[in-house]
């Protein structure tokens, strides 16, 4: 919820690229200040008060109060309702803007499912907000926020969620690139994580009660190249173009503006790690993990583009339901598993896209699209990398890797797996009489035969699939 708070806050002040806010604070200049809003998201919401700028001695004040437009966001279906948001915008020497706000709008949903009625509120507290402006990038070159807590409820026929969010802190730095693009990092931490859930899926029948709970949350990442300027243009031309007829007599610059947004950023990157995780049915009993990770790098809409992605749990534990007493052993305590995906042309498969794209059509992409983007999937030299991976119980340890091809529609993957202590585990498994545990063995001393030993005791595979087959450790499976 912050970081969505945050993104709509930076899409807003993105609207300020106007000279307007280089005068003092006067009438004239907020009805200027509101001219340049009015570009990004129609003069309606300005002149129906969703949106109201005012002088406040040598500052503006701004104020998004959306009841104004409440008939926009509601149906016979439900609505969807936003407390007023105020903030101040404070021009500088140096020609950006301070902007500061202390206070989060409030959200309330009512919706209808098969069962009945839902209601959903987001409450924020205690929530402070401080950042610089810079019209030239139209980007924040520095940001900060913080909040005490989210609130979020959901009730519904079925029972009710639950959920807190603690002391949580985001900042932020961007800089403008000699290509006219921005560069941005973020920094964000979460103290705790706290959600309950309780519903009576069945009548007549036991409740299903869920809690989970996380300790500090720690997130960082990075857009190298964003096209900033670009984005707003589309969104100026959007608005001007609002109507479906007129978007229709103005899709050649419409597609124009498309192409320039191309490749939307360089690259993205994100890592997030979790402390003290925990997960509880009460009818199975506690899931916890002293650790959670994951990282993701993505490339824009580039010629050669690539996906990265890890995903790490440390000290796994679940509870003796959830597996038999003879299959404790193997379930995994610690995963860590990373795998890229590169060499897909999606600058080409976006280009594609947009010369096939036609608003004057019902469905805007035509129905052959798929089959004008397949080619450019299947003969290019898409790559599948699985980097050193591991899966480890308190018995056993799989350590794999590898490296795949989709290239020319001739998929292929040439991969090593590991095995640590399988020798003690189908000794033990030889002991148990469970008709599980006998099939667990069968299947373990299968795999062990086709195996290679290793000078530390473990034992090996090289699984190879090609158009010649599949194989293990050079032997041909059927």
């Amino acid at each position: 919820m912050n970081r969505s708070f945050f993104c709509s806050t930076a899409l807003c002040f993105s609207l300020l690229a106007s000279p307007a806010l280089a005068e003092m604070s006067s009438g004239d200049g907020a009805k200027k200040i509101s001219d340049a809003f009015a570009t990004y998201i129609g003069t309606k919401a300005i002149e129906s008060g969703a949106l109201k700028i005012v002088p406040a001695g040598d500052v503006y004040r701004a104020t998004v109060d959306l009841s104004s437009v409440a008939g926009a966001f509601a149906s016979d279906k439900g609505s969807l309702k936003f407390s007023a948001w105020t903030f101040v915008l404070a021009p500088q020497n140096d020609g950006t803007y301070k902007v500061t706000s202390d206070e989060g709008p409030e959200l309330s949903l009512t919706g209808v499912t098969p069962k009945g009625k839902m209601d959903e509120t987001v409450k924020m507290s205690g929530v402070k907000f401080e950042a610089i402006f810079d019209p030239k990038i139209m980007a924040f070159p520095t940001s900060k926020m913080t909040v005490d807590g989210i609130e979020t409820k959901v009730v519904m026929p079925e029972g009710e969620v639950l959920s807190h969010h603690e002391k949580m802190a985001y900042t932020s730095t961007s800089a403008g690139n000699s290509d006219g693009s921005v560069s941005s990092k973020f920094h964000q931490t979460i103290e705790s994580i706290a959600y309950h859930m309780h519903m009576v899926p069945v009548p007549d029948k036991p409740p299903v009660d869920m809690n989970y709970s996380i300790g500090p949350l720690v997130g960082d990442g990075a857009v190298q190249a964003m096209r900033q300027r670009e984005l707003m243009n589309l969104v100026a031309f959007m608005v001007a173009h609002s109507d479906k007829a007129q978007l229709v007599a103005a899709q050649d610059e419409f597609k124009t503006k498309l192409l320039a947004l191309l490749p939307l950023w360089q690259n993205f990157n994100a890592n997030v790690s979790v402390k003290d995780a925990s997960y509880t049915i009460p009818s199975l009993g506690p899931i916890t993990m002293k650790g959670l990770g994951e990282k993701i790098a993505v490339t824009g809409l580039v010629k050669s583009s690539k996906l990265d992605f890890g995903i790490k749990l440390d000290s796994l534990t679940v509870p003796p339901k959830i597996a038999p007493d003879w299959a404790a052993g193997l379930v995994p305590t610690d995963i860590d598993i990373n795998f890229s995906l590169s060499g897909a042309d999606l600058d080409q498969a976006a280009r594609v896209a947009i010369a096939d794209l036609d608003m004057s059509r019902e469905k805007p992409f035509s129905d052959n699209l798929n089959m004008k983007l397949m080619p450019i999937f299947m003969t290019g030299q898409q790559k599948l990398v699985i980097e050193p991976s591991v899966l480890k119980s308190s018995a056993l340890e799989i350590d794999f890797s590898g490296e795949g091809s989709f290239a020319n529609m001739a998929p292929g993957l040439k991969m090593t797996v590991t095995a640590k202590g399988l020798e003690q585990v189908l000794a033990r498994l030889a002991t148990v009489t469970d008709p599980g545990a006998k099939q667990a063995l069968s299947g373990l001393t299968m795999a062990k035969s086709l195996g290679k030993p290793n000078a530390d005791g473990s034992t090996g595979w090289l699984i190879e699939i090609s158009k010649d087959g599949y194989f293990v450790n050079g032997q041909k499976m059927r």
